[in-house]
């Protein structure tokens, strides 16, 4: 792994851990929710008047805020998995080997598509020439498919009748387009400079190397523009001393506005 997936990895533990220590607090919560009111015997009412009144009414209300926290911690759990899970998807353009794995993935959808067009071919062909039809599609899985059994392809390809919906071949030309459209501007950023502009005191950076849009203020920025800020994406570094979030079009542009509008949002 390089860097950046090994700094994945780290990241998807972590998140895995959180999440297995929010389940088990869930877990513990809920058991001790029942404990709280094992003693009243079930379907049994508040006695009102009666000397056991209060304690029912106090174990009630202790069950009820107890399962609130273990709700409060299931949606934790919930949250940690589905980010753990997140990282599993997905190329992002901060690993230094994205353009490979586009690449490598835009190959794949090719010939995935290269050989669904041959099996609608092929089973067209079928219906007048099944000898034809079985060796123009033996040889583009010879090329498009090397591994694996030939002919059971053939007879498994050839007995979908319906071939491979319209709508399958488009969804997958999408993804062809959109892949190659972020190969192009993956390796457009390479050619890029480092570039610093100021707008009302706001430093704002683009490290293409690091893939960042930083904002770099004067001064700490009131809590209305922390909100603004968060709200569009960008989080506070430490390191970089600087608000920043991943380097694209959309964080140019949210960038520039915050810095436009920068005195007229801090006076609201």
């Amino acid at each position: 792994m390089n860097e950046y997936e090994m700094k994945q990895a780290d990241r998807r533990k972590r998140y895995q851990a959180l999440a297995d220590k929010a389940k088990n607090e869930a877990k513990g919560l809920i058991d001790s929710a029942y404990r709280q009111i094992d003693w009243i015997p079930p379907g049994q009412p508040i006695l009102v008047g009666h000397h056991s009144e209060r304690r029912h009414r106090a174990a009630l209300e202790r069950h009820d805020k107890t399962m609130r926290r273990a709700l409060d911690a299931e949606q934790r759990a919930k949250h940690y998995a589905q980010k753990a899970n997140s990282m599993d998807t997905g190329i992002s353009a901060d690993d230094p080997e994205a353009v490979e794995k586009l690449e490598a993935k835009l190959q794949k959808l090719e010939k995935e598509q290269a050989l669904h067009k041959l099996i609608n071919k092929a089973i067209r062909l079928n219906r007048k020439n099944p000898d034809k039809a079985r060796n123009l599609l033996r040889q583009g899985i010879e090329q498009l498919e090397p591994h694996g059994e030939v002919e059971r392809k053939v007879n498994f390809y050839l007995s979908q009748e319906e071939g491979i919906p319209d709508f399958t071949l488009r969804n997958n030309n999408a993804n062809i387009r959109r892949i190659k459209q972020r190969i192009e501007e993956l390796k457009a950023r390479t050619t890029q400079e480092f570039q610093s502009t100021t707008i009302n005191g706001v430093e704002i950076v683009e490290d293409v190397e690091a893939n960042r849009l930083r904002l770099i203020f004067p001064h700490k920025p009131e809590e209305s523009i922390r909100k603004k800020l968060k709200s569009h994406g960008f989080r506070w570094s430490p390191t970089a001393n600087a608000w920043q979030r991943q380097l694209t079009n959309q964080a140019r542009y949210w960038g520039k506005h915050i810095a436009e509008n920068l005195n007229r949002d801090s006076s609201q």
